[in-house]
């Protein structure tokens, strides 16, 4: 297996950490980019209880939430050969009918699951375009086609995050750089779950997928959908 170097934006998410974790077990490197010093002791403490081993793991504090943020993280990035990127961004949002939603919680849900995506993008992208290669794979779920009622702004973010890919995808067509989706279509079994269901996909799965995906040389599809285990290892 081929060693390489993987960016997670949104690496102590309940996600994030799970696919950190998959990506040091097996050996390969990893710059976890983080909002801040909490949130990086947050990721060190959970991979040292589960005792994975941080010797190939790189910690980056930044927020890329604005211009001054995005050119100060690819200038640190600039430093190290980045071979896959991973954006596993955003969260949940229940409760209220999408009229109902106050303005400040729209406005936090589309800065947390579209703009932040949006703005990793205007990080990584331009490096990998230079270099002429890599993998940029967003992580994204169900609610992007399906419609969870009183929770219709993620399907709305969801659904623009699954068009921004379909956009990249077909502006970095044949120039050596590659765009994937990665879909989870059922709620995934992380630590914050107790009560997860056999058939749930985990943060290991999708990370594995993930792995394969990007060693397969011919993915013609940008969109991954993956519902159960027996997905794995099917690339459609």
């Amino acid at each position: 297996m081929e060693i390489k170097t993987f960016v997670v934006a949104g690496a102590s998410g309940a996600v994030g950490e799970g696919i950190v974790a998959e990506l040091l077990e097996k050996g390969h490197k990893v710059i976890a980019i983080v909002r801040n010093k909490a949130k990086e002791d947050l990721l060190k403490n959970y991979l040292s209880e589960i005792q994975v081993q941080v010797q190939s793991l790189v910690c980056i504090i930044n927020t890329f939430d604005n211009e001054q943020e995005i050119n100060q993280l690819t200038a640190q990035l600039l430093n190290y050969d980045i071979d896959v990127a991973i954006a596993s961004l955003g969260g949940w949002y229940q409760g209220k009918k999408l009229y109902e939603v106050p303005n400040q919680d729209l406005e936090q849900v589309i800065q947390g699951g579209l703009l932040s995506h949006l703005y990793f993008a205007k990080v990584v992208l331009p490096i990998f375009e230079q270099q002429n290669k890599g993998d940029y794979v967003m992580i994204n779920g169900g609610a992007s086609e399906f419609v969870v009622p009183h929770s219709g702004i993620i399907s709305i973010v969801a659904a623009a995050q699954k068009m921004m890919t379909q956009v990249l995808f077909q502006e970095f067509k044949n120039k050596g750089v590659r765009i994937h989706a990665v879909a989870a279509f059922d709620l995934v079994k992380t630590r914050q779950r107790p009560d997860s269901h056999n058939l749930w996909l985990s943060p290991k799965e999708i990370t594995q997928y993930i792995v394969e995906l990007i060693q397969t040389r011919h993915t013609p599809n940008y969109w991954h959908k993956l519902q159960q285990p027996e997905d794995m290892n099917h690339f459609d």
